[in-house]
């Protein structure tokens, strides 16, 4: 038997195309031809011979050189390439696609969060909305329409927790409240600001975002724990409390919903308190309510 070459050279012969690489660089990236390199029935004197393409072969080669995912817009050579990759076992270049998609649709950015979305890879594929669209392109924004800015406290923090805040919450701070309508539907939603952050948010043109926005816009998945209000005391300490936000609607149609004056009174009693008011462009009345729990006391 032929002893292996100091260099480690393989040829490929990929559908007539020849190419020459290191068995290192292709053993480390693919589970195919770890499996090929492993033993003893081939010799890196030997040729191997593919039965791929030889376009969609050299974009999954240049992936595996740099161990990074440079697949091209292209939907067809995207497709290609990727199927290839799963066919060589490539895992780690299909994972990093699905979780890429998962985070540009701000959602679990895992493998398997993207399969039960959308079907696993091939069904992906099927569906150029998905494979390549997201991989490449954010979707596009829901109709988001602030109807009104509400102050925050000057202490108000929101906390995210995610892949990137194993050692614990990523503290951002809140510029003020917006109250947000979407799809119909009203929220109370923090504005961030990133004015003197360690490490502005990449992806903010300006210096305030959404939390959606900053949420989905992040490596990684971020999830909201709450809005936190630091409350410097004596002796260096600060008193820390969590606020939930809620808005009541006059109903149009009586027995539609409790009155306005029943909804005020059920929340006051639940501890709320009211802190905007406003009327929708249809003259339905709206109040936003807020309510503060204490969390504990911590030393800054």
């Amino acid at each position: 038997m032929k002893r292996r070459r100091s260099i480690d050279l393989v040829v490929l012969n990929v559908g007539g195309t020849k190419f020459e690489t290191s068995a290192a660089t292709l053993a480390r990236c693919s589970s195919y031809f770890e499996r090929m390199f492993s033993g003893d029935w081939h010799t890196l004197d030997d040729e191997v011979w593919l039965d791929m393409d030889a376009d969609s072969f050299k974009v999954l080669l240049s992936c595996m050189r740099r161990r990074t995912v440079l697949l091209p817009e292209d939907p067809d050579l995207f497709a290609r390439a990727l199927l290839d990759a799963e066919y060589l076992g490539c895992d780690w270049l299909i994972d990093e696609v699905k979780q890429t998609v998962q985070r540009r649709l701000g959602v679990e950015a895992t493998a398997d969060a993207f399969d039960t979305q959308h079907g696993g890879l091939r069904d992906a594929l099927r569906n150029s909305a998905v494979l390549p669209g997201l991989f490449f392109h954010s979707p596009a924004p829901k109709d988001v329409a602030i109807k009104q800015i509400v102050q925050a406290g000057e202490f108000d923090r929101l906390d995210f927790m995610g892949e990137r805040s194993a050692d614990g919450p990523i503290v951002k701070r809140i510029a003020c409240y917006a109250l947000v309508e979407r799809e119909g539907k009203t929220t109370v939603e923090p504005v961030l600001s990133h004015h003197m952050d360690e490490e502005a948010h990449a992806s903010s043109e300006g210096m305030l975002n959404l939390a959606s926005e900053f949420a989905s816009g992040m490596e990684g998945t971020l999830v909201p724990l709450g809005v936190s209000r630091y409350a410097p005391a004596a002796f260096g300490f600060t008193t820390r409390s969590s606020f939930t936000h809620r808005v009541l609607r006059e109903p149009i149609t009586p027995g539609e919903r409790p009155s306005m004056e029943e909804q005020l009174q059920r929340l006051g009693q639940e501890g709320y308190r009211a802190i905007s008011s406003w009327s929708s462009p249809d003259g339905e009345a709206r109040v936003l309510m807020e309510k503060a729990t204490p969390r504990h006391a911590a030393a800054q």
